[in-house]
């Protein structure tokens, strides 16, 4: 059962940094966070090119995510491609080196 949590979070709206009220999940196991987290980008019609033939590698995809409104964090696309390249997250796709933006 994934529990939530209520936190107040930063968000960035029309150009200006707001404080918002926002709902968070709990999760058992970090593989339990990524499924529901995949299910819930591939439910969504704005993110549905991140998971088709569209979208070629993650960096497409991540910009697919950020275009449908995911985040509003202007860094969004930078900053996952980053954690994704740093930590050599690129290799659970096959890959053998990381790309840029």
């Amino acid at each position: 059962m994934v529990q939530t949590y209520t936190k107040n979070t930063q968000e960035v709206i029309n150009g200006r940094v707001v404080t918002i009220s926002a709902a968070f999940r709990k999760y058992d196991s970090f593989k339990d966070s990524i499924a529901d987290y995949a299910k819930k980008l591939e439910s969504r019609p704005q993110y549905a090119n991140a998971f088709s033939n569209h979208a070629h590698n993650y960096v497409e995809s991540v910009k697919v995510i950020k275009a449908g409104g995911y985040a509003t964090a202007p860094t969004y696309v930078s900053s996952i491609v980053n954690c994704i390249n740093n930590y050599g997250f690129y290799k659970l796709d096959g890959l053998d080196s990381a790309i840029s933006l």
